[in-house]
């Protein structure tokens, strides 16, 4: 699945890209976390655009678990 992803590698950073349907996954790694560190933010710029504008991230939950009771 190489051709459908991409990695990039600085500073003790790594970034790997997905590429999906309409959409891309994103995985980071850090070797050396600051210990104050607890979460990122991305921010994207349009082709266009003239200021960052905050990405909408979105996570599916997991489906609850539905209980199915037969009557036997």
């Amino acid at each position: 699945m190489d051709e459908f992803s991409v990695t990039e590698v600085a500073q003790g950073f790594r970034a790997k890209l997905w590429r999906g349907e309409r959409m891309c996954l994103i995985g980071m790694d850090v070797d050396q976390p600051e210990a104050g560190l607890v979460g990122f933010a991305i921010e994207v710029i349009g082709p266009t655009a003239v200021k960052l504008l905050p990405t909408i991230a979105e996570t599916p939950l997991p489906p609850k678990r539905l209980a199915c009771h037969s009557k036997s």
